[in-house]
């Protein structure tokens, strides 16, 4: 069912997820012309943790899970 991802692999897609996920928070922002508000904030708090989290994942290079 799931394919053996490597911590690199999934380092990267969590890297690029949570990048999605800020893009598309601060775009939804700018285009309904509002100020980030609290849920938003912490949206974006929630996809920098998916992201730092990826990060670390990154360097530990080609191991499977």
């Amino acid at each position: 069912m799931f394919t053996n991802f490597t911590k690199r692999q999934l380092g990267l897609i969590f890297v690029a997820t949570g990048a999605l996920g800020v893009i598309g928070v601060a775009l939804y922002s700018v285009l309904r012309h509002h100020p980030i508000g609290a849920y938003q904030a912490a949206a974006i708090a929630g996809s920098v943790l998916i992201s730092v989290i990826g990060a670390t994942l990154i360097p530990l290079g080609s191991q499977p899970l």
